[in-house]
């Protein structure tokens, strides 16, 4: 039978292709148990730097922990030949395209805190400010307290906007797809991983930061780029520090 034939043959179906790797298996492995210690570190950890003023070595430092991360992943996928723009993904041909990528990353971003506010809501954490009160003490190391802070502190959202959309979006759920081959397993799965990421918060704090990877993973897989992901990380990250300036619980 001529292969054109029966690639069209009912009784003989093609099914699609599984989604390329875009690493070894043990470079995924590596990298969630490097990240999972890494929150079981902070979890534990008393921030001593930012606590006795040296705020500005530890933006430095997280800073520069977020880029070793995304260089692992880089060197991870060229391995297998993937680039960084095709981790990034999607094109800019038109100012339209760009356009669109900024309103769907300001809308992500309207999104998140919406949906944050439902699930603060539904849960009940507005009506116990013990809970809010802890909450805000686990991050509040972060917040700046000065003008020069604030500024590093927009730098150190950056950072975390373009790696860590990267990393989480970009490679690790385009892998677990690959790995599981169904779309909904991926984006599920690296959410939670991103929610885990962020022990050093309480767990209603990374059920709110799972949500969050939730929303920007379905973005990044119907817009197959992580691009409006990272506006919207950015956002979510850079009002938070500055709120957390100047809002006292």
């Amino acid at each position: 039978m001529d292969p054109e034939t029966r690639s069209t043959d009912p009784s003989n179906p093609t099914t699609p292709s599984p989604a390329k790797t875009l690493a070894p298996l043990w470079h995924t492995i590596t990298l969630i148990v490097v990240l999972l210690m890494a929150s079981l570190a902070g979890a534990y950890s008393s921030h001593a730097a930012a606590k006795s003023g040296r705020l500005l070595t530890q933006y430095l430092v997280q800073m520069g922990w977020e880029w070793l991360i995304l260089a692992f992943v880089v060197w991870g996928v060229r391995r297998n030949g993937t680039t960084l723009r095709e981790l990034i993904g999607g094109r800019w041909e038109h100012f339209e395209d760009f356009l669109l990528d900024v309103a769907i990353g300001f809308g992500a971003w309207i999104g998140c805190y919406i949906m944050a506010l439902l699930i603060v809501l539904s849960i009940g954490i507005q009506k116990n400010p013990a809970a809010l009160h802890k909450a805000k003490s686990a991050v509040d190391f972060l917040y700046p307290h000065t003008n020069l802070e604030s500024l590093v502190a927009v730098g150190v959202a950056m950072t975390a906007g373009f790696c860590e959309e990267i990393v989480f979006r970009g490679y690790l759920q385009r892998q677990l797809i690959a790995f599981s081959n169904k779309a909904w397993v991926g984006i599920v799965a690296g959410a939670a991983l991103f929610g885990a990421a962020h022990g050093y918060q309480t767990w209603w704090q990374m059920v709110l930061i799972c949500a969050i990877g939730l929303l920007l993973g379905v973005v990044a897989y119907l817009r197959k780029s992580v691009r409006p992901g990272m506006l919207s990380h950015t956002l979510l990250d850079t009002t938070s520090l500055l709120a957390g300036r100047f809002i006292k619980i």
